[in-house]
C-alpha cells in the first residue's frame, strides 16, 4: 500500500535524490546539466530545518520511492507578508503516471500550504517530460497558467 510521506530525515533525502536521477535522465531539458548530488543533499538539509518554509513529500510504495515533489516559499517582492510557494519538482515514475502518486503528493503540498500560511503555489512545467499532460494534470488539480518563461541560452 502506498502513503504518501512528508521527509523526516536524511535517508529520506536520499530517497529522493536516487529518484531525481531518474527524473534528471529522462528530462531533455536536465539530463544537460551535471547532477550534483551533494547539491541536492545542501537542499535536503534546508527542508529539514525550515518545514515551515519547505514542502518536500514522496509517496512510498512496499519500500520504492514512486513519486515526490518539493516546493519553497518566497515572499512576493512587493509584499513579505504575501508567502507563496513554488517548485523545485514534482515527479512520478514513469510506470506510476495516470494513477494517483502525483496527486497525492499535491494533495500534501496543498495541505502544508494551507498550515503554513502560504498564499498560492506556483508550479512550473519546465523538465520537458510531456508538457502538456503535465499542463492538464495541474488544471485537473485546479492550477490555472499565470505565467510564460523565456529562456535564451547564452554559453
Amino acid at each position: 500500500m502506498s502513503k504518501v510521506r512528508r521527509i523526516q530525515n536524511m535517508e529520506d533525502v536520499e530517497r529522493m535524490i536516487a529518484l531525481g536521477r531518474k527524473m534528471h535522465a529522462e528530462s531533455p531539458v536536465f539530463c544537460r546539466m551535471e547532477y550534483e548530488e551533494e547539491r541536492l543533499r545542501a537542499y535536503g538539509r534546508m527542508a529539514l530545518e525550515n518545514p515551515q518554509d519547505w514542502g518536500v513529500f514522496y509517496v512510498d510504495d512496499n519500500g520504492e520511492t514512486i513519486a515526490m515533489v518539493s516546493v519553497f516559499v518566497t515572499p512576493k517582492y512587493f509584499s513579505s507578508k504575501n508567502r507563496e510557494a513554488n517548485d523545485m519538482f514534482l515527479y512520478a515514475r514513469p510506470d506510476r503516471r495516470g494513477g494517483l502518486a502525483a496527486a497525492r503528493c499535491m494533495r500534501a503540498v496543498e495541505a502544508w500550504a494551507k498550515e503554513n500560511d502560504v498564499s498560492a503555489i506556483n508550479m512550473a512545467v519546465s523538465a520537458g517530460i510531456d508538457d502538456d499532460r503535465a499542463v492538464r494534470f495541474y488544471e485537473g488539480m485546479g492550477y490555472r497558467q499565470s505565467a510564460v518563461t523565456m529562456t535564451k541560452e547564452v554559453s
